[in-house]
């Protein structure tokens, strides 16, 4: 299942990934679409997908997820964003494999940067969950051991990631994705484990999915994503102004010398020490506001990120 909207000339390389891949029978690609004005529709048209069409105003992180999953045949439903490339004809076989346990609601897949992705964007992508390549499973064996970790260790507990990922329809149906602006994966990962359910990062399962996004872009998710983890596990990554204050020359000092030492051209590399600062500084003051903001149960933002 697939969300659209304007996927441009990488979705038919999204969709001809797909198409090629090793699996016992038929791959079901089903496709809903908020919008598009480009050639996305004829694009899933003239692949074999099955098309559903919403209006924009409509989507919803969480709720087109569900309508996605409903009106797919299988029990096991893959799903993915119109940039995630498979890197591979294993991927979809990889990625259900774990369901052979059925104790097993949902399993997600390792991102890989594009080839053309900045230095910063690789390293923040490798340093996280979704870019390791040992295999983990998450069950929570005791609620109460649970409780008693930490904001951030609660967090990367319960990762769950729909840039690529399956869930077991029956599962699904007993906890359906929650409405959201953000974050559905997430919270969605939270409910199934604390219902006593595992999931599983699969790395051998592998798409690649990175973005440079405008500076604006990129405060407005953050934003949004720390309000989400202040919400679902309390946790605040930059708790204070003196936090702030400290965060921003530590993290300009260390993508500085990231990019400085990458074998970038010299142009891209002036061009990312000029982004540098001023994404930091935007990053690191949403992630205080957004937690802030949610600690104070400030009205959200009209629109989602």
């Amino acid at each position: 299942m697939i969300p659209t909207r304007d996927g441009g000339p990488l979705f038919a390389q999204v969709i001809e990934g797909l198409r090629r891949q090793v699996v016992d029978g038929k791959v079901e690609i089903v496709v809903v679409d908020s919008g598009s004005r480009d050639q996305t529709l004829e694009v899933a048209r003239r692949n074999g997908a099955r098309l559903f069409e919403i209006a924009p105003r409509d989507f919803n992180h969480g709720l087109t997820r569900n309508l996605g999953i409903e009106l797919a045949w299988g029990e096991i439903v893959v799903l993915m964003t119109q940039d995630a490339l498979p890197v591979d004809p294993h991927l979809l076989g990889n990625l259900i494999e774990p369901f052979d346990d059925p104790q097993v609601a949902g399993v997600f897949a390792r991102q890989l940067p594009r080839p053309d992705a900045d230095p910063v964007t690789r390293r923040n992508l490798e340093n996280w969950i979704t870019g390791a390549a040992t295999r983990q499973v998450r069950h929570i064996e005791d609620p109460r051991a649970f409780e008693r970790l930490s904001p951030m260790e609660r967090y990367a507990f319960c990762v769950f990631d729909n840039v690529c990922s399956a869930v077991r329809k029956s599962v699904w149906r007993e906890i359906p994705f929650p409405p959201a602006v953000f974050g559905e994966d997430i919270e969605w990962g939270k409910r199934v484990l604390l219902a006593g359910w595992k999931i599983v990062f699969q790395p051998e399962a592998v798409v690649e999915h990175s973005h440079q996004r405008s500076l604006a872009y990129e405060y407005r998710r953050t934003y949004i994503c720390h309000r989400r983890l202040f919400e679902l596990f309390g946790l605040q990554t930059v708790p204070s102004l003196k936090s702030v204050l400290r965060s921003i020359p530590h993290g300009v000092l260390a993508s500085s010398w990231l990019v400085l030492r990458s074998g970038e051209r010299p142009w891209n590399k002036l061009a990312d020490l000029v982004r540098i600062p001023f994404l930091t500084a935007s990053t690191v003051w949403a992630q205080y506001a957004g937690a802030r903001d949610e600690k104070r149960r400030k009205p959200q933002p009209a629109r989602g990120g």
